[in-house]
């Protein structure tokens, strides 16, 4: 049976969906369908790793009546969650989708913050899970009252246990890339940018290989080429062209998919590739594979 890999998605959030025939802005607009589930990058990324065959556990935040929507829709996936209650409302993220238009629009609430004591027993419950697992993912934000320690110390723990780790965030992680403890990076190219302070993707690229000791670095460009670093060398891949209907989420399929094949020993360009094409796929659903919010 495979070892599980932790998912810690600090940030989750209620995701509403919104499909519109037209959407004028500063008109009535009628919705023509209406879908909301449990979101957020950590969600996202556990619900997209387990459709792969890979087996995770999440840790996370959720408070108020939307954490009550959140946690039990979450579970009623399949999702094997390690959740702290918290005093904050889990914040909501409605998107909307113009029909026949692959952009959308998201509007997200701020989160609500946690305390030292909510991070220290989540963090707790992580460390105490590390030796029977296969990897570590960090997705996304974390809410106001994380502290940097928080990222420190998980990075310290699994380096020090020889666990790879996928950072799949760019805020407040200098920490955690500091560590010299992230195998795998994974953002989009506007991201890699303003964390390596190089507008050119494959400068940026080899920078935050150089300064992070990062093994493989994935970044993607929406239905633009992406691009690979592995073992200090440059790869672009061109994602399979789909009729895209909402691309929310594609980018943590993508992380998921990447993570997995490569705990499964797949070189990673081929890794790569594979995770292009489950991220393309997911694109052509009106639902997301379960919303994508940083």
């Amino acid at each position: 049976m495979k070892r599980p890999v932790l998912v810690i998605g600090l940030n989750p959030a209620w995701q509403k969906t919104m499909v519109f025939d037209e959407f004028v802005v500063g008109e009535v607009n009628r919705a023509s369908e209406f879908f909301e589930l449990a979101s957020g990058k950590g969600a996202n990324f556990a619900l997209a790793m387990s459709a792969v065959g890979t087996p995770t556990m999440l840790f996370q935040f959720s408070g108020g009546p939307t954490g009550e929507r959140f946690l039990d829709n979450l579970m009623r996936c399949g999702v094997n969650v390690v959740n702290r209650l918290v005093d904050s409302n889990t914040r909501t993220c409605t998107t909307i989708v113009r029909r026949g238009c692959a952009e959308v629009t998201e509007l997200i609430e701020p989160a609500g913050s946690v305390s030292a004591e909510d991070a220290e027993w989540l963090l707790e419950r992580v460390l105490e899970n590390l030796s029977e697992c296969s990897g570590v993912a960090f997705c996304g934000t974390s809410p106001p009252g994380v502290p940097v320690s928080f990222h420190e110390r998980l990075a310290e723990a699994a380096e020090g246990k020889g666990i790879p780790l996928l950072l799949d965030a760019y805020k407040e992680v200098d920490g955690i890339l500091a560590s010299g403890a992230v195998s795998v990076l994974k953002i989009n190219r506007f991201e890699i940018t303003e964390l390596s302070g190089f507008p050119d993707v494959e400068e940026a690229a080899r920078a935050s290989s150089e300064r992070y000791g990062v093994g493989v670095v994935a970044i993607t460009d929406g239905p633009e080429e992406a691009v690979l670093l592995s073992d200090g060398r440059i790869s672009r891949h061109m994602p399979p062209r789909v009729e895209c209907r909402n691309p929310i989420g594609a980018g943590d399929v993508v992380s998921a998919t990447l993570f997995a094949k490569l705990l499964e020993g797949v070189p990673p360009w081929e890794a790569f590739g594979f995770a292009l094409a489950a991220g393309s796929a997911s694109c052509e659903s009106i639902l997301p594979p379960r919303g994508s919010i940083s």
